[in-house]
């Protein structure tokens, strides 16, 4: 097992829960991902809603979340319940794919019976990870990991470059 320290990097910024009220345009769907632009910070993301209503969200732009200077992302994860984290509480995270650990911080949200948070990347080789995996693990910094599953994402992250490449970014 390999672990890359530094590789998500907190920022103090705020994801969106696309079901609120943001300036989001659809730009198609694929593999049970919905892909969106978003008009105001001109980034493109795919969001997924699991069976039991958690909400998976990743862009290929990191200013889609108010973070200039970088393209590599970011991952956000809400579920419709209350957590122990709070609102931009900055907390260890590490998510594991198989033999790789990738490690950092993840910024708390809470928003419109949402709870959770997300990690910006500061490497491409956590989404390509992601993309080709089937199963990740993410361990907020408590004794509850919980697993994600990634069916579809490859395709969702191909789907947001495309978006973000027709869009200007």
């Amino acid at each position: 097992m390999f672990y890359k320290t530094g590789i998500l990097s907190a920022l103090a910024a705020f994801a969106a829960i696309a079901a609120t009220a943001q300036p989001f345009a659809p730009k198609g769907s694929t593999e049970g991902w919905n892909i969106f632009f978003n008009e105001k910070t001109k980034g493109c993301f795919a969001e997924h809603q699991t069976p039991e209503g958690a909400v998976l969200q990743m862009g290929t732009q990191a200013n889609m979340i108010g973070v200039e200077g970088t393209n590599f992302g970011f991952l956000a994860i809400y579920v419709p319940a209350a957590l122990d984290v709070a609102p931009g509480e900055a907390r260890p995270v590490t998510f594991k794919f198989g033999d790789g650990l990738f490690g950092g911080t993840a910024i708390g949200v809470a928003r419109d019976g949402y709870s959770g948070g997300y990690a910006v990347a500061d490497s491409e080789g956590f989404f390509e990870e992601i993309a080709a995996q089937q199963m990740m693990t993410v361990n907020p910094g408590t004794e509850r990991a919980f697993e994600v599953d990634l069916t579809g994402t490859r395709s969702a992250i191909e789907a947001v470059r495309a978006c973000q490449a027709e869009m200007g970014g």
